[in-house]
């Protein structure tokens, strides 16, 4: 018999929460790769698994692998393209 769970305003709230709360991190790394000219993302995971400050700038407890930066940089790449090309208003 299947039984099904009753969603509440708060369970969504919680999965929205964590999701953003997922999503900075990601961010702030690949603002990392950027700032400071990391070609790859292998390379961008190797800095971040041998530099504890790096890694908590970014608040990863732990280190994501290639897949995860791959997966992300394929669901918003188009968004974070089109936030930073937006003209700015005078």
């Amino acid at each position: 018999m299947i039984t099904h769970k009753q969603l509440s305003l708060a369970d969504i709230f919680t999965d929205c929460q964590n999701k953003f709360d997922n999503l900075y991190p990601m961010l702030k790394a690949l603002l990392l790769q950027l700032i400071f000219s990391i070609p790859t993302t292998s390379l961008l995971i190797v800095f971040l698994k041998y530099s504890q400050e790096l890694r908590d700038f970014c608040g990863f407890d732990v280190v994501p692998d290639a897949s995860k930066f791959t997966r992300f940089k394929q669901d918003f790449l188009s968004d974070l393209q089109s936030m930073f090309e937006k003209p700015l208003i005078a």
